[in-house]
């Protein structure tokens, strides 16, 4: 009984903030950990820019939502709707933080709090979202579709960011809000 407890989404969302924390920490240090390789280029931080840490949030995120798709088993169709709508929020109010508070990119503490108040208010919008009557079966193709586009940004914006956002301050650090 305790067990089947545990696998219910208010539970997952819970141990999912952990998870994505410890996550991406750990991605954080592995464009160094792995000498610059590949790896380490995608998945981990190779500069301090919005962009290279807000992605150190996002997949794990992703992922996370997944395993919880697994071990909850909701309503596939509503449930990543939710999720979508979660991980666009994510990454919208973290690189906005970013870019918007500059202390965030030089106190270690600040910005693991700012992380987890990010990933606070995407659970709740998920969770928000998953309780609500709204009909989000129907939004599920549209959810595919911003999770392919996703992944499409997230793997080509990672080694080859656009020309035109460079002076944006989203994938370069020492441009953030003017400063």
């Amino acid at each position: 009984m305790r067990y089947r407890r545990l696998l219910t989404l208010p539970y997952l969302e819970v141990l999912g903030i952990v998870f994505v924390l410890s996550a991406a920490l750990f991605m954080r240090a592995l464009y160094s950990l792995s000498g610059g390789e590949l790896v380490g280029i995608l998945f981990g931080a190779v500069n301090d820019s919005p962009w290279e840490y807000g992605k150190t949030l996002l997949l794990p995120y992703l992922l996370w939502g997944m395993l919880e798709l697994m071990c909850a088993r909701p309503s596939l169709r509503r449930f990543t709707s939710a999720k979508t709508a979660g991980l666009y929020s994510l990454g919208a109010l973290y690189i906005s933080a970013r870019l918007c508070l500059p202390i965030l990119a030089d106190d270690p503490a600040f910005e693991l709090v700012a992380a987890a108040l990010c990933l606070v208010f995407a659970a709740i919008i998920t969770r928000v979202l998953l309780r609500s009557t709204l009909a989000l079966s129907v939004l599920f193709p549209p959810a595919i579709s911003l999770l392919m586009l996703f992944l499409a940004f997230y793997y080509s914006f990672t080694p080859f960011p656009p020309s035109f956002l460079l002076n944006s301050g989203i994938f370069y650090r020492s441009l953030s809000c003017g400063i």
